[in-house]
């Protein structure tokens, strides 16, 4: 932890399209950095060797080193961790190896054997053991606890630049600057198979779970070597600069390597083909890994600083995730898009006919409101028309006093006539006749009392229609 945070936390922070993130920077030593190592239990740990014959432990994200190990009495020029990463390894220009207990803080090993410069250095994977390559041509394989050399391995023509263990500690590859890369078997003690480069080797690494191996020249190429049959196997095309570093994916999916100012992603079966590029600048990069939470933790050197870098791995083919599409997926998504613009155009029509038929309901219902207020306004006149004045009553009631008078006197009319009826038919007279002209004159009478009456009623209640023919009618 740093600052009581995870660096996993701290460095998951990749800049836009992929580029790298530099997340720290800080002076190492008082002279140049020689080598820098990346402790790969955590990634979180860094070991710095300088000209200032000195071994400095960093903290990611701590600006001061954690530790400071002295004893060297020469520029110090290869360091690493062990898996551990309790103890450190560090060789020097005089060929002079030192192992530091990270716990103490003080040298617990000096190891005398190389003639000149320490070049290389890689602990055994279960940790009793470390070798180391010297530019006298020789690999030693040393006994942490016997504080021996058990093993000198000759045959390299020029100084051994790189050293690598195999995961399960039975072999040891050696690379160096005359481009020669030997595997070496460690029961037996001998070598198991040679190949060569144009140029020095810069990085070797095994596959984590296959027999497969893949080392880095500075003739700018890689080389895959199968292991099961101890032959090379292919090769990529050559880069325009030299391979600085290269490793296995942690899944062992890709080959990852930098050269120039690009990291690289390989595939290296069937064939060698690039699979991604990325400008990241590392053009002196000293280590790379892998941490835990897929991010490629990178260190660059510039004569007395190093730079920490950060990539997501999850931002690089083939582990970036991108959707595929068919050719059937493209032709219905492009007719779902083509549907959408009618669709679009279907809302918009019935968005007009909606907002037409609002406003044709917002203006039957202004006209409905205005007709009832006219309709109102009419009831309200015809009602003070047809309620009478005090005189029209008052006419009104002489007036039906009259139609009573008359209808009375209709009455005495009708009786009377019944009577000269009655007494003609006794005096002997022409009872038909008589009786006929007789009801004729009465019909007449009486149509003329009831169209009185009513026109009587007329001015009375003006809601009660005069029609021509009344009596008439109901005479017949």
């Amino acid at each position: 932890q740093v600052d009581g945070r995870e660096f996993s936390s701290l460095v998951t922070m990749p800049s836009k399209n992929g580029l790298p993130f530099k997340f720290q920077e800080f002076a190492a030593h008082n002279g140049d950095v020689h080598c820098v190592h990346v402790g790969r239990n955590s990634c979180k740990v860094i070991a710095t060797g300088g000209s200032d014959r000195k071994v400095n432990v960093w903290a990611l994200g701590k600006p001061n080193a954690v530790l400071s190990l002295t004893g060297h009495t020469s520029p110090v020029t290869s360091i690493c961790f062990d898996g551990q990463e309790e103890v450190i390894v560090g060789g020097s220009s005089s060929g002079t190896i030192k192992l530091w207990d990270l716990d103490q803080g003080k040298a617990i090993r000096t190891l005398l054997g190389h003639r000149t410069d320490c070049l290389s250095v890689d602990f055994h994977p279960y940790g009793a053991f470390f070798a180391s390559g010297s530019l006298d041509t020789n690999l030693k394989i040393w006994d942490i606890r016997r504080k021996a050399c058990i093993q000198t391995y000759k045959g390299h023509l020029q100084g051994v630049t790189a050293v690598r263990f195999s995961p399960d500690g039975k072999w040891i590859v050696s690379g160096s600057e005359d481009g020669q890369v030997k595997l070496w078997d460690l029961t037996a003690g001998k070598i198991l198979c040679e190949y060569e480069h144009e140029g020095p080797i810069t990085s070797l690494d095994f596959h984590p779970s296959e027999l497969v191996m893949i080392s880095g020249s500075m003739d700018r190429t890689i080389k895959v070597i199968d292991l099961d049959e101890l032959k090379t196997l292919r090769s990529t095309p050559p880069e325009g600069m030299g391979i600085l570093e290269n490793m296995f994916s942690p899944d062992g999916q890709a080959v990852l390597s930098v050269t120039g100012d690009y990291l690289k992603v390989w595939q290296y079966e069937p064939s060698c083909q690039p699979l991604d590029s990325v400008e990241v600048g590392w053009t002196s990069v000293a280590d790379m890994c892998v941490n835990s939470a897929s991010q490629i933790v990178a260190c660059t050197t510039n004569q007395c600083f190093v730079q920490v870098w950060a990539l997501n791995l999850t931002e690089i083919h083939p582990w970036r995730t991108e959707p595929s599409y068919s050719a059937e997926d493209s032709e219905k998504a492009t007719s779902r898009l083509e549907g959408s613009h009618d669709d679009d155009g279907r809302d918009n029509r019935t968005s007009e006919k909606e907002k037409a038929k609002k406003e044709a309901m917002e203006m039957q219902k202004k006209a409905f409101l205005a007709a009832q207020v006219k309709a109102k306004k009419e009831r309200e006149a015809l009602e003070q028309r047809s309620s009478p004045s005090p005189s029209a009553r008052q006419n009104g009631a002489d007036a039906g006093v009259s139609s009573e008078s008359s209808r009375r006197d209709a009455n005495n009319g009708v009786q009377k006539a019944r009577a000269n009826v009655a007494a003609q038919v006794t005096k002997g007279a022409d009872p038909t006749k008589t009786l006929q002209e007789k009801w004729s004159n009465l019909q007449r009478q009486w149509g003329g009392m009831e169209k009185g009456r009513m026109r009587d009623q007329a001015d009375l209640d003006p809601s009660v229609e005069v029609t021509g023919g009344g009596g008439g009618g109901g005479g017949g």
